[in-house]
């Protein structure tokens, strides 16, 4: 048996130690080598069962022929940089989304993951669950027998966060767009490919200097996909498919904890309720590290370049949101 992949993390916020860690003690996962923070002392005051992994040396943890893959989970702002390193390193990376809040940035890491034959890995973790490939194999059934898709809906808003949260700082790459706006757009992308056009809407707070909602429309031709995304709203994770015979709605569409069994529900073309789609319990978070890993492990060239266009397509489609927001004076 082939010995665990070695990770580096960059970074050791809430979204680490609420999704990231548990799934380092399951079996068969990765080995969390090493951990780097700009305060060792005081990460190792506050998490001491952790104090061992804690590391203000980044070029150690680049020279280390024994860590496998950094994953960069860094305020956004700071994704490129650490990636960037990281990749001329010929280490393999796992970025927290977006790779970056620029197109062109994400390109060029692509890029040089290709030419350095290592991974760039988007962390867009619904895609590697259960409910995912339920969607992807509802559509597929569908076309195949000749329903046409209407409209879609995604939806993804979260409530006021805390004073001081870094996606109220611009500086940090906050903003909702970035932040909560990734996943209703790029699943549009992972559905249906980028659009034929955008138009888009949003509100920026003259106070915080950021921007905390959006919406936008977009274009497939034979129908359309509107993406809604907000800090500051009720909670709302999901997608909603309207065919010609049925509306499907896609609960916790993006963000669900791995005990949960998250059906589709299917209304018929009268109004009326049937059963719905089952969907079991799955682990997002845990398939993702177990495909990456499986990558990895066949040096799968093939597969690295898929998901460094996946990151660029994202990013493309972030942009044309972005130059539609523009275009409208927000």
């Amino acid at each position: 048996m082939s010995e665990p992949l070695s990770i580096a993390l960059v970074g050791f916020g809430g979204h680490v130690r609420k999704n990231l860690l548990r799934v380092f003690a399951l079996p068969g996962a990765p080995r969390l080598s090493a951990v780097l923070v700009r305060d060792v002392a005081a990460y190792r005051a506050a998490w001491p069962d952790h104090a061992a992994l804690f590391t203000s040396d980044f070029d150690a943890l680049l020279a280390d022929p024994g860590i496998d893959v950094v994953y960069v989970a860094t305020p956004i702002a700071a994704h490129a940089l650490f990636a960037a390193r990281a990749l001329a390193a010929g280490k393999h990376v796992w970025c927290e989304k977006p790779v970056s809040p620029a197109l062109e940035t994400t390109r060029d890491l692509a890029d040089l993951a290709a030419a350095r034959g290592v991974m760039l890995g988007e962390v867009a973790m619904y895609r590697h669950h259960a409910q995912f490939a339920a969607v992807q194999g509802l559509l597929a059934d569908k076309a195949a027998a000749g329903v046409r898709l209407v409209a879609a809906r995604a939806r993804f808003t979260i409530p006021e966060l805390p004073p001081g949260d870094i996606r109220y700082d611009k500086a940090a790459g906050g903003g909702a767009l970035l932040d909560v706006g990734y996943y209703p757009l790029s699943l549009a992308g992972a559905l249906f490919g980028l659009p034929r056009g955008v138009a888009a809407s949003g509100y920026t707070c003259p106070e915080r200097g950021v921007d905390l909602s959006g919406s936008a429309a977009l274009d497939y031709g034979d129908f359309a996909v509107h993406a809604l995304w907000a800090i500051g709203a009720a909670y709302a994770s999901e997608l909603e498919l309207s065919f010609a015979d049925s509306t499907v709605l896609v609960p916790r569409a993006f963000a669900k904890p791995p005990d949960l069994a998250v059906p589709l529900s299917v209304i018929q073309a009268n109004g009326a309720s049937c059963d719905p789609i089952a969907v079991a319990a799955d682990d997002q978070f845990a398939n993702l590290f177990a495909h990456y890993t499986t990558l990895i492990r066949a040096d799968d060239h093939a597969a690295f370049s898929r998901l460094g266009a996946e990151a660029v397509q994202a990013a493309t489609l972030i942009e044309q949101v972005r130059s539609a927001l523009d275009g409208a004076g927000r």
